[in-house]
């Protein structure tokens, strides 16, 4: 199990780089630092054979058009093996009424980022949302060699695009 904490840590160096710079295509983010920072905290494998991930969301002045929303969505990837962490929703104003009139008419729906982790509607010009992610999952074998990616998905109101 020690060597799925090393795998992840290297994993990580490239996901916090890369991270970075695609949300600026659906965020409106000025020159200076990217809207999106993403902070490796710590990962451990419980006792009950459970692995816990600890991650800093950093979102500073990351804009949405008010009909669209940014699906981040952290996941655990694997020799064709993947697991979907809860996802970071920031909806424009509209898009966050649309989506939960969906699930009001009907709860099945499925709706990408419907059981987020942390939903942020219509961000002010400026703002800062630090968001401290923790999720624990079950540890199962195709994990030792797993490496976390970010997932990203821009949504409107007729398609989402994975970006």
């Amino acid at each position: 199990m020690k060597h799925f904490l090393y795998i992840l840590y290297i994993a990580l160096s490239g996901l916090l780089f890369s991270a970075a710079l695609p949300a600026r295509t659906v965020a409106e983010g000025g020159e200076g630092e990217p809207p999106l920072r993403i902070t490796f905290r710590e990962a451990e494998v419980g006792d009950d054979d459970s692995v816990s991930l600890h991650l800093q969301f950093v979102l500073e002045d990351i804009r949405v058009p008010s009909s669209r929303s940014l699906v981040l969505e952290p996941r655990l990837e694997a020799d064709g093996h993947s697991l979907a962490l809860p996802a970071i929703v920031v909806s424009g104003r509209r898009r966050a009424r649309y989506d939960a009139r969906a699930l009001a008419v009907d709860p099945s729906t499925r709706i990408p980022g419907s059981d987020c982790y942390r939903r942020i509607v219509s961000p002010k010009k400026g703002s800062r949302h630090e968001i401290d992610y923790t999720v624990r999952v079950p540890y199962t074998s195709w994990m030792r060699n797993a490496g976390l990616s970010l997932r990203q998905i821009s949504r409107d109101c007729c398609r989402e695009e994975v970006l």
